[in-house]
């Protein structure tokens, strides 16, 4: 069984500066590292005012560096919003960067507020009914 470590990342904007957040995510990672997670996921999210949220990507290439045997995740990232061949660049480096460790998870999102500006990827412009991807 492997235990893994989701990233409660959310701050409510203006409690905490920028950097003092990363570095508290930082700490955060550091610590299920060293208490032996398996896994440490990092979910996505767009638009999410009032809180302020890190992006999931740049996050897990520079955790990759100093995750020993942990692996990475997203959980989950919210690929109708972005551009299919872009994330699969991308993922495919972090995968190399990360020794093979890199876990994809993917969704295609659940709140207008993120599905609104991506017209043609939510054409309602509401949450995308869940289904499975084949």
């Amino acid at each position: 069984m492997e235990v893994g470590y989701q990233v409660g990342q959310v701050v409510l904007r203006g409690s905490l500066d920028l950097q003092q957040q990363w570095q508290d995510q930082l700490a955060q990672f550091r610590a299920s590292r060293d208490a032996g997670f398996d896994i440490y996921c990092w979910a996505h999210h767009y638009l999410i005012d009032p809180f302020q949220h890190f992006q999931p990507l740049p996050i897990l290439s520079r955790l990759a560096g100093e995750a020993g045997n942990m692996k990475l995740a997203t959980s989950v990232l919210l690929l109708p919003l972005l551009n299919p061949v872009d994330v699969a660049e991308q993922v495919a480096t972090l995968d190399h960067i990360s020794e093979g460790r890199f876990i994809l998870g993917l969704g295609l999102g659940y709140r207008g507020e993120e599905c609104k500006p991506s017209a043609p990827a939510c054409p309602s412009g509401e949450p995308a009914p869940p289904r499975p991807l084949t």
